[in-house]
């Protein structure tokens, strides 16, 4: 099969798919709160759309994981949460007010939920031994990504202004989803356990 002869050139894919998704996703949170606060919002609100990035992140990752267990698939998510962190990333442009902060953090949750497809769709190119290994290779892309975009955003910021965290998210999720769909993946069974197991 394609991904069985061909693993390295889509593990390497999926791992610069991985650091543009991961870059893409905190490139502008840093601005956030400081932007909500120049707005006058309130340090709850502030809290509030913290919390919509880690609750939806925390409600549906399970979920997710389920699906694509019960499919056999995971390039759908993976091309979904970097869809998801594009379009996030846009909204937050388009609709630069408070409770487009709050909507399209929430969307960015979503996206980050889809994490757990990226792991094992990348360890699912190596030997089932290698699994813990390979993971940890992944997390390093995941890590390299954020610092990229961090080192990125220094430059970017002081010239151009804040709305450049955002538009250079855009820009770096677009490529993740452009990128992604590049994914090769040999379906599997479907399986999975049930919502009530």
């Amino acid at each position: 099969m394609e991904q069985e002869s061909r693993p390295q050139l889509s593990a390497g894919l999926l791992f610069a798919v991985t650091s543009l998704f991961w870059s893409a996703q905190y490139s502008y949170t840093n601005f956030i709160n400081p932007e909500l606060s120049r707005m006058g919002m309130s340090a709850a609100f502030m809290g509030l759309v913290s919390g919509a990035y880690g609750l939806t992140q925390t409600l549906l990752r399970i979920p997710l994981g389920m699906a694509a267990d019960r499919i056999g698939r995971q390039k759908p998510f993976i091309v979904l949460g970097c869809l998801l962190t594009a379009l996030a990333s846009a909204g937050m442009l388009l609709f630069y007010h408070p409770l487009g902060f709050l909507f399209f953090r929430g969307l960015a949750g979503i996206a980050s939920a889809s994490w757990v497809s990226f792991t094992i769709l990348f360890s699912g190119y190596f030997r089932t031994e290698e699994g813990p290994r390979r993971i940890s290779q992944l997390n390093i892309g995941n890590m390299l990504g954020r610092l990229a975009g961090f080192l990125i955003i220094l430059l970017l910021v002081p010239a151009l202004g804040v709305k450049s965290a955002f538009a250079f998210s855009l820009t770096v999720g677009a490529l993740a989803f452009l990128s992604s769909l590049g994914l090769r993946e040999t379906p599997t069974g479907r399986q999975g356990i049930s919502l009530r197991e």
